[in-house]
C-alpha cells in the first residue's frame, strides 16, 4: 500500500532568485556598482540598475547627506557648581606634570617610560586650549585633596573630549600606579 501525499509547498530547487518572491528585499541601490547610478536625493529613477532579485516595490530610501566633522570640546558638565577655577598657565601645568612624573611608581621602568613619553609628547598641544588649561588646573587641585575625584575628572574628560585620547589614558595609568 502506498500513499501519495500532496504537498501544499512549492519546491524551489533548480530555480532562479527571481522565481522566489521576497527572496532579497534589500533596496536595489545597495547592489549598484556604478557610482553614477546611485540615485540623487528626491529622484525616483534607478538610472539603469536592474532589479534581479524579485523586488516589486520602487526604491524609497534616501541616501544620508554628508556631515562635516566637528572637533569635540570638553563639556561644561564636568565642572561642578563649586568648581570655580582660574586656569593656570601652560608652563605651570607642565611643571606640575613633571613633578607628577617624578613620583615613585609600581610600574616597571619600561612601562613607565612608555606612558611618560606619550604624556610628554601629546599633552602640550592640548594645553593650547583654554578649557583644557582650566580642566588640568582643576585636576591638580583635586589631586592634592582627593585622588579619586581627580581620576573621575580624567575619566569624564576622556568621555567628553576625543582630542585627549593620545595622552589621557597614559596619564591615568601613571596616576593609578603612583605611590604618593
Amino acid at each position: 500500500m502506498s500513499y501519495r501525499i500532496e504537498s501544499e509547498f512549492k519546491s524551489f530547487q533548480n530555480c532562479t532568485e527571481a522565481d522566489v518572491p521576497g527572496y532579497n528585499d534589500c533596496p536595489s541601490f545597495l547592489f549598484s556598482t556604478n557610482i553614477g547610478s546611485v540615485r540623487k536625493k528626491g529622484s525616483a529613477q534607478t538610472d539603469g540598475v536592474v532589479d534581479r532579485y524579485g523586488n516589486t516595490k520602487s526604491d524609497t530610501a534616501v541616501l544620508p547627506s554628508k556631515r562635516k566633522k566637528t572637533i569635540a570640546k570638553p563639556r561644561a558638565s564636568i565642572l561642578d557648581e563649586g568648581d570655580r577655577v582660574e586656569a593656570e598657565s601652560r608652563e605651570v601645568l607642565m611643571g606640575r606634570i613633571g613633578k607628577l612624573l617624578e613620583e615613585k611608581t609600581e610600574m616597571s621602568d619600561n612601562e613607565f617610560q612608555f606612558y611618560k613619553t606619550k604624556v610628554l609628547q601629546h599633552l602640550p598641544t592640548t594645553l593650547e586650549n583654554e578649557s583644557s588649561l582650566t580642566l588640568m588646573t582643576l585636576f591638580f587641585q583635586h589631586l592634592h585633596t582627593d585622588v579619586e575625584k581627580a581620576k573621575l575628572l580624567l575619566m569624564q574628560w576622556m568621555v567628553s573630549d576625543v582630542s585627549i585620547a593620545r595622552w589621557c589614558p597614559a596619564l591615568r595609568k601613571i596616576l593609578e600606579n603612583a605611590t604618593f
